[in-house]
């Protein structure tokens, strides 16, 4: 897997992606996804004529409330920078003939890996099977098994966990402070770090639950990005209060998505659940988000293993599962840029 550590470094990467030979009991299809380190820009030449667009919401709750929404973009040769500036969240493109996915924000910007995307977009290919070819692949990084009738994605990542202290703790209580709405005796100095499984978020634990709803979306985006900016390694803020031994509240606070709040956040939440084992292993997690904004979201990570890394101990290989039900809204059939 690829990591950032930091935001300036995006590289461009694509997930190129097949079903398996083999279909499960149960309607269940396993989709690989396999990263690749190549820039994936769609051309624009031969562009296709009709796009298939695919609204979707991942992590809902199991009645289907909440979730992160997604747009599911399906099409060949498509310019995926101008379809995500058409949408209010992040949009996953997929060329169905080379079979590979693109994550973009709201911006257009594209970035390396968007957890919830990556979802939706297999459940989505999951349902179109005919558009799925087999393809060989050495190294599969992400695995994805998809239950159909329950709507169920659990998608299964190795990655390596990073770890740093927030060097710049007084601005980071400034920003608590003076952005959020909370007092420095609300939250435990010690939990700050940033932590990173895809990109690094800055962990932040609140010391009750009503606290950190208490807590406030960002008002000015330029100034909180410039914020996120000089603590370094930050992409955003992922606040969390302790439920139970397993079961945590989160809000997450993007650095720049083009909204002041997120309901569902996997990579966030799979960086924190692999912190909080470090500490005391637990295997399997379980973070509501979203309950702030009237979008209640479930993200469940379990089976958790590490194994040593090979930089001489200073980053630990993780894998686990990231669980969510997704949720489709919509499907339509709309002309090409």
């Amino acid at each position: 897997m690829m990591l950032l550590l930091s935001h300036e470094t995006t590289p461009h990467v694509v997930v190129i992606i097949r079903e398996s030979e083999e279909t499960h009991s149960n309607n269940i299809r396993s989709v690989v996804l396999c990263l690749e380190s190549i820039p994936c820009s769609m051309p624009t030449n031969n562009a296709a004529r009709f796009i298939h667009k695919i609204s979707a919401r991942v992590f809902c709750q199991w009645k289907g409330t909440g979730g992160n929404p997604v747009t599911v973009f399906m099409g060949e040769n498509l310019v995926g920078s101008e379809l995500a500036k058409t949408c209010a969240w992040e949009s996953v493109v997929i060329d169905p003939l080379q079979k590979r996915m693109a994550f973009y924000m709201p911006t257009g910007e594209e970035v390396s890996f968007c957890a919830h995307a990556a979802m939706g977009g297999a459940f989505c290919m999951a349902e179109q099977t005919s558009m799925v070819r087999f393809q060989d692949s050495s190294e599969t990084t992400y695995q994805a098994q998809i239950d159909v009738p329950d709507q169920i994605v659990s998608l299964h990542m190795q990655a390596q966990l990073q770890q740093q202290k927030v060097t710049n703790s007084p601005l980071l209580f400034r920003l608590i402070r003076d952005t959020l709405g909370l007092q420095s005796t609300d939250v435990q100095s010690s939990s700050f770090c940033h932590a990173s499984i895809a990109r690094p978020k800055t962990l932040i634990r609140v010391h009750s639950v009503e606290a950190l709803h208490q807590a406030k979306a960002p008002l000015n985006p330029e100034h909180f990005k410039s914020c996120c900016d000089a603590l370094v390694h930050s992409t955003g803020l992922y606040l969390y209060a302790k439920v139970n031994d397993e079961e945590y509240e989160c809000r997450q606070f993007p650095r720049a998505s083009g909204y002041p709040e997120d309901p569902a956040t996997g990579i966030a939440a799979a960086a924190l659940a692999a912190s909080l084992d470090v500490v005391t292993p637990r295997r399997r997690y379980k973070f509501h988000q979203g309950t702030a904004m009237g979008k209640a979201s479930l993200i469940m990570v379990d089976d958790m293993e590490w194994t040593e890394a090979t930089n001489e101990g200073k980053d630990r290989l993780v894998s686990f599962n990231l669980v969510g039900h997704v949720q489709i809204d919509e499907r339509e059939t709309i002309d090409a840029l």
